[in-house]
């Protein structure tokens, strides 16, 4: 679950610099809501 939650954060401040880079910017008012459940990798 943890790695889960690391690589969702990753993504996410990965396409966050690559859309600043393009000066696009924009706000999610909405949480992350994260799942406890398993799943198949």
């Amino acid at each position: 679950m943890e790695l889960r939650r690391q690589l969702l954060d990753f993504a996410n401040q990965s396409i966050t610099q690559r859309l600043k880079e393009y000066d696009i910017a924009f706000n999610i008012d909405e949480p992350t809501i994260y799942v406890d459940s398993p799943i198949t990798i």
